[in-house]
């Protein structure tokens, strides 16, 4: 029996009878209506495009998985949200049938990579490059040959359950400021051999209840200086051999009650020179015999304490105490690893603070201090001919959006860490300062959320503080303490999610970093889009000289900021690739 589709409608040549039963198969691929998938799986909704909807980002009709991830992020890590804010057709989509979704976003602003599996376990790659990755499983990684991590920042690791390390050779550790450890129950250490522990000043051990000391073998205490121990209660010695108090010096046994000196054999008393045995009530002296001044008896000799023998570590392998040195071992304090400069370094920070020249760029471009952005900007190399010094700076192709910015901060009565020139007070409160003694502390507070440690050496891109442009060391870091304590505690409170790629800087040049009054930033998980909006609040809400907001043809992001304790400009403007854009006095949207 014969039949064919018309109008969505089976038609037989031959009509059959009521009633009868016809073996009919109708095919899937709907050809009047445009393809139809012949699984049934597409398409995904009723009356939508089949476009994926996290590529049109319809806030009417938002993907699940982006409030999937919303919803669940990890505060106790500062987990970032996801930075998604797609246009399109910038973002490219593919979504399987069973969830699993790739995402390669190049949205303006908002460039992203995203894998997520349907399970919820997913990487994302953010505008900034700040990488997040959630395993909602288990995480395995089998690594064959060797592995090496580095960290140019901070490192937290936060484990819910227990944490197992398990090492078939040696560990080594180096730390080149502090280690602390807080236990909440009980520290165990066991060694198959020895444990040796120095220190090149101070060794502190409190308990607030009982200090257990045990040795199978042999016990010593040292000192080279004075002992003193100080008991509360009583103090008592139990010695199953025998006892020798030998002192060099002077000595004297002083008790507020009696005291009683018993042996079961002989006593002996010697003086070798003179013995004065005094009471100030009655004496007794009791024996079957007593004899004064007994001919025959030897005279006293004094005996000297011994030498203080200190061993080597040389028998850490072999439990004996090594070889006798002649002083105490000192602690090994291995010197701090180079810190090599990153490649793109320059894209994050530089002379910022210090507009440049036609003739410094010039001189710029000849050094090969400055690159050319993009390929056609590479005739400026040869160095040949005329320079078109206009274009040194790729130009934005889009007119930004300019913001209208106020004029003036925030009344000092509001905030007053805050000083407008209106005011006719351009200086900010002075610190301590500081005075090295004994070598720079890199772990002193210079305010109440830094370090000096995180505005140099420790910074994204850190340095070791030095004397330059003569200023010493010590009024360097209290330029540092200025801008910490006023400005950067400030920006702190408000956003903590700030760090400090740039703090102080060895150089030769003008720039304010060189003289400790200078600090670039950048905020975890803030798009380059987002960093007006911060700009906007700190010239509002934050004492400076100099505050730029910085863009690089790279579509980064970063704020600089100056202050000093006194003579602050209050200028601030746009700077794109380390070059002036637009007015000073104008914040500009170039991301």
């Amino acid at each position: 029996m014969s039949y064919r589709i018309e109008n969505n409608k089976i038609v037989f040549d031959t009509p059959p009878r009521e009633g009868q039963e016809v073996q009919v198969t109708v095919s899937t691929q709907q050809s009047v209506n445009g393809f139809a998938d012949p699984r049934g799986y597409y398409p995904r909704r009723v009356n939508e495009p089949d476009t994926n909807r996290l590529a049109v980002n319809d806030r009417t009709n938002q993907h699940p998985v982006v409030q999937f991830k919303r919803q669940r992020v990890d505060d106790l890590i500062g987990e970032p949200q996801t930075p998604y804010n797609a246009e399109y057709p910038h973002n490219h989509v593919r979504e399987t049938e069973s969830g699993h979704i790739q995402e390669f976003d190049d949205t303006p602003g908002f460039e992203r990579i995203h894998e997520f599996h349907k399970s919820g376990t997913f990487y994302e790659i953010h505008p900034d490059g700040t990488k997040v990755t959630k395993v909602v499983g288990e995480d395995y990684e089998v690594v064959l040959q060797n592995k090496k991590l580095r960290v140019r920042g901070n490192v937290e690791i936060y484990v819910d359950g227990d944490t197992n390390l398990y090492t078939r050779g040696s560990v080594n550790g180096q730390v080149d400021e502090d280690m602390t450890w807080n236990v909440g129950r009980n520290i165990t250490f066991h060694a198959g051999q020895n444990i040796r522990m120095y220190s090149n000043q101070s060794t502190e051990i409190t308990a607030q209840q009982q200090i257990t000391a045990t040795a199978v073998g042999n016990m010593k205490l040292q000192t080279q200086a004075d002992y003193t121990c100080s008991v509360d209660g009583d103090f008592k010695t139990n010695i199953k051999g025998n006892t020798d108090i030998i002192g060099d010096g002077y000595g004297v046994y002083m008790f507020g009650d009696d005291i009683n000196f018993i042996t079961d054999t002989h006593m002996d008393i010697n003086a070798g020179t003179t013995m004065n045995i005094t009471s100030n009530s009655a004496m007794d002296l009791v024996g079957s015999t007593i004899d004064f001044n007994k001919a025959g008896r030897a005279a006293a000799s004094a005996i000297s304490a011994p030498d203080i023998e200190f061993f080597d570590s040389r028998g850490v392998a072999t439990y004996d105490e090594g070889e006798v040195v002649g002083a105490p071992v000192e602690a090994i304090v291995l010197a701090p690893k180079p810190r090599s400069e990153t490649r793109d370094m320059s894209a994050y920070h530089g002379d910022d603070d210090v507009e440049l020249s036609i003739d410094d760029k010039r001189a710029a471009i000849t050094r090969g201090d400055y690159t050319p952005m993009n390929f056609q900007d590479y005739s400026f190399n040869a160095l040949q001919g005329s320079y078109n010094l206009t274009n040194i700076m790729r130009r934005v192709e889009a007119q930004p959006r300019v913001i209208s910015t106020p004029g003036e901060h925030e009344d000092a009565s509001t905030n007053t860490a805050v000083r407008t020139p209106e005011a006719g007070n351009t200086s900010v409160a002075p610190v301590e300062e500081v005075t090295i003694t004994n070598g720079i502390d890199y772990n002193m507070m210079i305010s109440r959320h830094f370090k000096l440690a995180d505005l140099s050496k420790n910074a994204v891109y850190g340095h070791n503080i030095r004397e330059q442009h003569g200023l010493t060391v010590e009024q360097i870091i209290n330029n540092l303490s200025v801008i910490a304590t006023n400005s950067i505690d400030l920006i702190k409170d408000q956003y903590p999610n700030v760090r400090i790629n740039s703090g102080f800087r060895p150089a030769s040049g003008t720039s304010q970093h060189e003289r400790g009054q200078a600090v670039d930033m950048q905020f975890g998980g803030v798009s380059p889009r987002e960093y007006i909006e911060l700009a906007e609040w700190v010239i509002q809400n934050v004492p400076f000289d100099q505050f730029l907001l910085e863009y690089s043809e790279r579509r980064t992001a970063w704020l600089h900021l100056s202050c000093k304790v006194s003579g602050n400009r209050q200028l601030y403007g746009t700077f794109f690739d380390h070059g002036r854009y637009g007015e000073w006095g104008r914040l500009y949207q170039l991301a």
